[in-house]
């Protein structure tokens, strides 16, 4: 009823106000924590100025035995109803004569509160009645706690008494709770969180005055479903041998506060676990740049914890780092919410080694929940370490293909894009910064003389697969006419189909021009060597032709001198003839004269 958020308008407080002159409530020490108006003008003091003031010292000197006695009586058991009779101190001087019921509700709630009732005796009616009249409205107030509160009788392992509340907790009635068997009750427990009997008698007999045994169980429900509970149970008497005779003890339904707690926790174990096992570090730092928290990667990347707490973290900076990371820093903590990505700085490990670190961090230093500068880092050293051989591999490349004239190509069959090295486009005389090669670009720079054999070239890689090589012209963007040679390879997917093709390309032009000056000095050396050797044929053929000749001319000086053998001599001459003749035909289709 005047519990910390009771509603004044509550019935049971309504109904307090109207059996009671004043009620209130103190702390464990006596001070005053809550007082209606009624007992501030019973000993003339403000309700506020109230607040804080021992409760002893507001009773009259000749009666503070009496209430101190009813409080030492409440501390030593607390549960009972305490009641005296006192009077209380106005300006100094004694009131009229009250009757005080008090009540050490600690081990209903777990507060240390003291509830005091007070009624002005007028007929001096007997304290049993009293006594009813405190335990009926008490009775009321445990009826109000949003709590089920019991009374466990041990010896017989009944409840002797339960609050109307059962059914809100357990989903069982109060008449029916009251008939169950303790053991019964027991097994409503779930296993994993059942204690035995004796084990918490045991427990149970341990604790001191006032001590209370709080734990936490799922307990089955009436509805069939396990629900957390929470119970405080404390030792309401005790026999000779401080065995627990009674046992008042409270069940709070905890289940819906109690899940959100394990899902939280829950999700506070992975997100640990991701943190723990996470590839890269994550760091929190404060506005001085100091480190408050670090991620066990921290060890993994570093070989050590990093950094000591006194140095800043931007200092572990690589000296040519320094102020690039002394300004991204700066950049970071001036601007609440601001966000630097994947930037780069080196630092030494312990062992010497100058490592690459990527970091990206965020400004939550305005976030109430963080109040840091969050930062993710990984090592990339070795990501750096190929980056750089990639690179001077590239300059290596490019400076080989510049020295020997040979450029790369590469044409991605099923997406249609090609690539040229630098080299490729000086050879085709274009800027690679200007120009996007394609199939459509190369084959507007092809001779079109020679489009067929190139096209034919390619539509062999097409359809068969094959490496080859062939030559072609190009005219470049200067209008120069290059002779040029490509060499390929082709490329199979896992599905053997076709899928780049690759290839290399150098200029040959010189080439060919050296091959036509070659052939035109050899047709020369041809020429001449035919020159010399008509020469001796004609002088061998002169010779055979003189011999016919001679033969021709003795045939007919004979013819004309002996008549007689002129046929002969004919015959001869028409010989000679016709071997003449003979011979200027090999002459002639020699000097290739011969139609």
């Amino acid at each position: 009823m005047i519990s910390p958020g009771t509603n004044p308008s509550h019935p049971s407080h309504v109904l307090l106000e109207q059996v009671f002159d004043f009620v209130g409530r103190c702390d464990s020490r006596g001070l005053i924590e809550v007082s209606d108006q009624n007992f501030a003008d019973i000993v003339g003091i403000p309700v506020e100025k109230l607040i804080g003031l021992a409760a002893i010292d507001l009773i009259y000197p000749d009666d503070k035995h009496h209430a101190a006695q009813a409080w030492e009586s409440s501390c030593v058991d607390p549960g009972p109803i305490t009641l005296f009779r006192c009077r209380f101190l106005k300006h100094g001087k004694p009131t009229d004569w009250y009757e005080v019921i008090g009540r050490n509700s600690l081990d209903i709630d777990a507060q240390s509160t003291f509830y005091l009732m007070g009624a002005r005796q007028t007929n001096h009616q007997p304290l049993d009645a009293a006594r009813d009249r405190s335990a009926a409205i008490l009775e009321i107030l445990i009826d109000t706690i949003p709590n089920l509160v019991y009374v466990q009788n041990v010896q017989t392992q009944r409840l002797t008494f339960v609050n109307s509340r059962s059914n809100d907790v357990l989903g069982i009635d109060a008449d029916q709770l009251r008939q169950i068997p303790a053991g019964i009750l027991y097994s409503f427990i779930h296993r994993d969180e059942f204690i035995p009997a004796d084990e918490y008698f045991q427990t149970m007999a341990k604790l001191p005055p006032r001590g209370v045994f709080e734990h936490r169980a799922r307990v089955r429900h009436g509805d069939g479903n396990f629900r957390w509970i929470r119970f405080r149970d404390a030792v309401l008497t005790r026999d000779e041998a401080g065995n627990p005779l009674r046992i008042l003890g409270t069940m709070e339904d905890i289940h819906d506060q109690t899940m959100q707690q394990l899902t939280l926790a829950g999700s506070e174990r992975r997100y640990r676990k991701l943190i723990e096992n996470a590839y890269g570090g994550t760091t929190l730092i404060n506005a001085d740049g100091i480190i408050e928290f670090e991620s066990p990667a921290n060890l993994h990347l570093s070989g050590t914890d990093l950094p000591p707490e006194s140095i800043p973290v931007w200092e572990m900076a690589h000296p040519d780092d320094l102020n690039s990371a002394a300004a991204a820093w700066n950049q970071l903590l001036n601007q609440p919410g601001f966000t630097i990505k994947d930037h780069c700085i080196r630092a030494y490990a312990p062992d010497g080694r100058l490592c690459w670190y990527e970091i990206s961090a965020v400004n939550l230093l305005d976030d109430p929940d963080v109040r840091t500068i969050v930062v993710n880092w990984h090592d990339v050293t070795e990501r750096k370490q190929a980056e750089f051989a990639i690179r001077q591999s590239e300059e290596r490349l490019k400076l080989t293909q510049e020295i020997s004239g040979i450029g790369g190509w590469e044409w991605n069959v099923h997406t249609g894009d090609v690539w040229w090295s630098a080299q490729t486009c000086a050879i085709f005389g274009v800027d690679p910064a200007h120009f996007k090669p394609s199939e459509k670009s190369f084959f507007d720079m092809v001779h079109p003389d020679d489009w067929r054999h190139v096209q034919t070239s390619l539509g062999n890689a097409m359809r068969t697969g094959e490496g080859s090589k062939f030559q072609y012209r190009a005219i470049r963007n200067d209008g120069a006419v290059r002779w040029l040679e490509d060499i390929y390879l082709t490329e199979q997917n896992a599905e053997g189909n076709l899928a780049f093709v690759r290839g290399s390309v150098r200029d040959i032009t010189e080439d060919v021009r050296a091959a036509q000056e070659r052939a035109r000095f050899e047709e020369s050396v041809r020429e001449i060597q035919k020159l010399e050797s008509l020469g001796v044929l004609a002088g061998g053929i002169a010779h055979d032709f003189n011999n016919l000749l001679t033969v021709i001319l003795a045939s007919t000086d004979m013819a004309s001198t002996d008549p007689a053998s002129i046929a002969l001599h004919l015959d001869r001459t028409r010989t000679a003839t016709v071997r003449a003749g003979e011979l200027c035909r090999q002459l002639l289709a020699y000097a290739g004269r011969d139609k």
